[in-house]
């Protein structure tokens, strides 16, 4: 019994570690439009994953141009207005990218990266 209690217990905190962490902000603009804010932070342990050539399998996600597609996905004439990757201590990357949807009604918010 105490060993099944200690394997769930590890899983629960497990769970609880992140190696991605991700902030949606939508801002309403007074026209009806709105302002996507995302803020998503990969923390080095998922950036290690490579393929069998050794590129990453984290890194196209957060390219301009998968920023560019993901616009489409949040609704009907969403663009991409603005598109920063940072690195910080510990081999963390921050994407920062912002979106302007002309109609607030379109908007379907999603998480693509699940």
């Amino acid at each position: 019994m105490n060993r099944l209690f200690i394997l769930i217990s590890f899983l629960f905190v497990m769970t609880l570690t992140g190696c991605m962490e991700i902030e949606t902000k939508i801002i309403l603009q007074l026209d009806g439009s709105a302002v996507i804010k995302e803020t998503v932070r990969f923390h080095k342990e998922l950036l290690d994953f490579t393929d069998d050539e050794g590129k990453s399998l984290v890194t196209p996600y957060i390219e301009k141009s998968a920023c560019e597609d993901r616009a489409k996905l949040f609704g009907e004439g969403t663009v991409l207005t603005s598109h920063t990757i940072k690195n910080l201590n510990g081999g963390v990357k921050v994407l920062e990218a912002e979106y302007k949807i002309p109609d607030i009604d379109n908007l379907y918010v999603i998480n693509p990266y699940f």
